[in-house]
């Protein structure tokens, strides 16, 4: 996995994503950081999906937190930054944020399990494993 160690992705807000006050509606910081942690994984050289269609097994998130701090707005131009922060046999948790400019605007933590298709857990693979490692240890720098 030869990426940077603290992904990046850039998205706009569009009338869709907003509710009635405005402001984007809650839930979709969580689709954000979803499209944000595909990215990273796509970078990173991961065939999810072709590691799913063979039957290998398959990412699930496994729990999030979310902490809004600022409202973000119709056609604002948001950057979710993502990081690993931890990885286990299974699992990795990882840390994004949702900035507007230099403005943070909501912190996401989600731990992702690796599932065979029945949906029990399983070891990772160990390339992964090992990429992920390597990415928490230059990040730890760059956040």
């Amino acid at each position: 996995m030869s990426q940077p160690a603290v992904h990046e992705f850039a998205l706009r807000v569009y009338m869709q994503d907003t509710d009635a006050s405005g402001f984007v509606y809650h839930a979709n910081y969580l689709a954000y950081a979803e499209r944000a942690r595909t990215e990273m994984l796509r970078v990173g050289r991961i065939d999810h999906a072709g590691m799913l269609a063979r039957g290998e097994g398959v990412w699930v998130v496994a729990g999030a937190t979310i902490k809004y701090l600022r409202p973000a707005l119709l056609d604002d131009a948001l950057v979710v930054r993502s990081r690993p922060i931890e990885v286990g046999a299974a699992h990795t948790r990882i840390e994004q944020r949702v900035e507007r400019g230099s403005e943070l605007l909501a912190e996401i933590t989600v731990t992702v399990a690796w599932l065979t298709r029945g949906g029990r857990p399983q070891r990772q693979p160990a390339e992964w494993r090992s990429a992920w490692l390597q990415m928490v240890e230059a990040a730890r720098e760059a956040w």
